[in-house]
């Protein structure tokens, strides 16, 4: 069975390649006939030679093509870039959370207490304790205006269940102490009102040096608009390459000595045109 199968697979593969001869010469006689073997020949190099110069023309417009394409892509992402780093200096907005304490969050720009945006610059921060069970931190604007919030630093039991003894050495049925907690402590709260105003140190470096850093991000945006130089190149090689280059030259010749194959090979063999043997 196998070697029925080998078989029948070989006078198929000996059916497709007489098929394609004679669908490539035109005819039988043109396609085996020893006599004409020189002429198949010339036939098959005209054809690869224009085929070959053809792939070589579209190669090379091809990757002109996409020369320009990465160069755009380039051009248009130093834009974006430089836009966007010039609409971050000019509108920074909150920056960066660096810091949160309850309801309270400290970004590099502002702190956002619940729905309240304070800027840092001016800003100024401090605690004060009342009675061990409440650390209050005011928050005061450069205007004048003050909000503040309270933390609860009193220390509670975590339930109102006392827990019982499980210690052999004491009776039975003693109540333990209760675990105690407490939602923040007073060095919390100074420590993050310590972290405030560091901030705003930093946020008046900032604003200082923040007209320079504008400038710089507008100029490098006009750069980066100018920088057309690569574009160009690449659109004056494709307009070249298009117009006609030595590749393309050398398909068309290509192509005019395939022509003139195949037309001595229809005169010598008195067949049409046959198909392209490629």
């Amino acid at each position: 069975m196998e070697i029925l199968y080998f078989l029948l697979t070989v006078i198929a593969v000996v059916i497709v390649v007489v098929v394609v001869k004679l669908v490539r010469y035109g005819g039988f006689h043109q396609a085996f006939d020893s006599g004409l073997a020189a002429d198949r020949k010339a036939l098959d190099e005209a054809r690869r030679d224009a085929g070959q110069a053809e792939k070589a023309r579209k190669a090379e417009l091809a990757k002109a093509e996409k020369e320009l394409s990465k160069a755009r892509a380039s051009y248009d992402r130093g834009i974006w870039q430089a836009t966007q780093r010039v609409e971050a200096v000019e509108n920074p907005g909150l920056g960066r959370r660096l810091a949160r304490l309850g309801p309270v969050d400290l970004h590099e720009h502002a702190v956002v207490l619940e729905s309240k945006h304070m800027p840092l610059s001016g800003l100024q921060a401090r605690v004060e304790t009342v009675k061990d069970t409440t650390s209050y931190l005011y928050l005061r604007l450069a205007s004048g205006h003050e909000e503040h919030h309270g933390f609860s630093t009193a220390w509670r039991a975590t339930s109102d269940i006392p827990a019982t003894s499980t210690n052999p050495s004491e009776h039975d049925g003693v109540a333990a102490p209760p675990a105690m907690e407490r939602d923040f402590s007073d060095e919390q709260v100074r420590r993050f009102c310590t972290d405030i105003n560091n901030a705003t140190v930093a946020e008046r470096d900032f604003v200082e040096k923040l007209p320079a850093v504008i400038a710089q991000a507008r100029a490098d945006l006009a750069a980066a608009q100018a920088a057309t130089e690569p574009v160009t190149d690449r659109e004056q090689n494709l307009a070249r390459i298009r117009a006609g280059s030595p590749l393309a030259d050398a398909a068309a010749a290509a192509q005019i000595r395939r022509a003139e194959a195949e037309k001595a090979w229809r005169a010598k063999t008195n067949t049409a045109t046959p198909a392209d043997g490629q």
